[in-house]
């Protein structure tokens, strides 16, 4: 998940400003087996993802590792879970032997549990739920009221690009965030100084490139990593989700001097460098994850988290925050540290919310303030799913 949310001084180019991002792993999983013709020798096979299946536990989600599996190759050794989690105690009445089987299970995801009843075949380990999103992603743009965009549409080659465009003069072309019908994903926000270039390049192009160009995630922010004295301060995300593998990477031209790749996780973002500390941030990701953890129907999270990105509580005092807005108003803190920014010209005027579930199944919504006026807003709504 990743929430980004600023609001920052008018004469700021500032698109993209603060979002809350959930990367599930993912790699493809050989399908599960008729329950009729499941053994134990299955498990092996299945790799990483699955999950212990006790219909009477009344836990949904319990999870085991790869590196469990491969210790373990059959269900009478008693495979021990990975990760903390609670025990499931399984019935010994359809086990192979007579003494009962306790699983310690990493229970972060929310997959299907099933059991197989009354066969000799006691348990069924089984890839995650359809359902289980491969990436959640809240997002706020904060920019001038006034600045020209194009809402969120299908354009491009064959129309596979969807986001919105900065119509903007010089700057037309460029988006603060995206996704293809193939997959590929990117999300731009801007670092927060005082003293800008402004013979910088523009930093949209970074987004609408790496949509429209045949290269892989990593390669194309390694690529942009040796460029990226040319830009003001900037951060992007680029990422590729495809039929057997998910790949999300970051990279900040005011950080690191090259790419990082994200292990699964929940990841906040804003004007700053990735997961800095800001209170807003911290706050986002706890209510951020308080509703991913309601395993809610995809129409109902999408709302639960446009209210998240309409939260205006300041999140004061914020020394991490203050320390970075020296050389602005000081009396623009209190916006600066909400969700949702708010001031008479400039601040959240769009909101994103992106779902992949393991089907390959895209939901991208956008609530987007129309006429410069924060009493107009239009939502959109793209419902798609990904080409092999």
């Amino acid at each position: 998940m990743i929430c980004y949310n600023l609001q920052l001084l008018t004469e700021l180019d500032c698109s993209f400003t603060s979002a809350l991002m959930r990367v599930t792993s993912y790699k493809e999983q050989t399908p599960v087996p008729d329950l009729n013709t499941f053994n134990p020798q299955h498990r092996q096979a299945w790799g990483a993802g699955g999950t212990i299946a006790n219909p009477n536990s009344g836990y949904n989600g319990c999870r085991w590792s790869n590196d469990a599996c491969e210790r373990e190759n059959t269900i009478e050794k008693n495979p021990t879970i990975a990760g903390k989690g609670e025990e499931v105690q399984l019935s010994s009445a359809n086990m192979p032997t007579s003494k009962p089987h306790v699983y310690t299970a990493d229970c972060t995801g929310r997959s299907m549990l099933t059991r197989r009843e009354a066969t000799g075949r006691p348990l069924m380990v089984n890839t995650p739920h359809l359902q289980e999103p491969r990436l959640i992603l809240a997002a706020n743009r904060d920019e001038l009221y006034n600045r020209p965009s194009k809402i969120a549409h299908f354009w491009g080659i064959n129309n596979e690009v969807l986001s919105g465009l900065d119509l903007e003069e010089g700057k037309e072309g460029g988006s603060w965030l995206g996704i293809t019908k193939r997959g590929k994903f990117a999300a731009l926000t801007n670092y927060m100084e005082a003293k800008q270039n402004p013979d910088a390049q523009g930093r949209g192009f970074l987004v609408s490139n790496f949509l429209t160009e045949n290269v892989d995630s990593y390669s194309y922010l390694k690529k942009v990593s040796s460029e990226g004295h040319l830009y003001n301060g900037f951060n992007l995300i680029a990422g590729e989700f495809k039929a057997k593998e998910d790949t999300v990477c970051y990279y900040g031209n005011k950080g690191n001097p090259a790419p990082i790749c994200l292990k699964p996780g929940i990841y906040g973002l804003s004007n700053s460098l990735l997961e800095t500390p800001w209170k807003k941030l911290q706050y986002g990701k706890r209510i951020f994850s308080s509703v991913i953890d309601q395993n809610l129907p995809p129409e109902r999270m999408v709302q639960e988290l446009l209210h998240i990105l309409n939260n205006e509580e300041p999140q004061l005092p914020d020394p991490t925050l203050k320390s970075q807005v020296e050389g602005y108003r000081l009396s623009t803190l209190p916006a600066l540290s909400a969700v949702c920014v708010r001031s008479p010209n400039y601040g959240t005027r769009t909101n994103t919310v992106i779902l992949i579930d393991s089907n390959g199944n895209v939901t991208f919504t956008e609530r987007t303030m129309l006429n410069s006026d924060i009493s107009q807003w239009k939502t959109s709504s793209f419902s798609f799913k990904l080409l092999d």
